[in-house]
């Protein structure tokens, strides 16, 4: 996916466009948004730090139910057993 990008094209004997060009690419690194910035700066680590935050809730909520779900079952089969025990032919 490419995202806010730019392109220019200019004729075979065109270097004035080509230092034009050069000049341009020149002030967006001066301003500090070139790609080495963008991939340097805080905004991608912290999306990655959130992407990772939530994969860990997420699996956590998962192990939490799944705990509880072993003990609701763990509970049910005891529960069952000792009605079985406790009926004796009639039931």
């Amino acid at each position: 996916m490419i995202k806010n990008s730019l392109l220019v094209r200019f004729s075979k004997n065109d270097w004035i466009g080509f230092e034009n060009a050069m000049e341009f690419e020149k002030s967006f690194e001066a301003a500090h948004h070139s790609k080495k910035e963008w991939n340097d700066s805080e905004i991608p680590k912290e999306a990655v730090k959130t992407r990772n935050e939530a994969v860990v809730e997420l699996a956590s909520e998962i192990d939490t139910r799944n705990e509880n779900l072993d003990y609701l079952q763990y509970n049910f089969l005891l529960r069952d057993k000792k009605d079985a025990a406790a009926c004796t032919g009639e039931c």
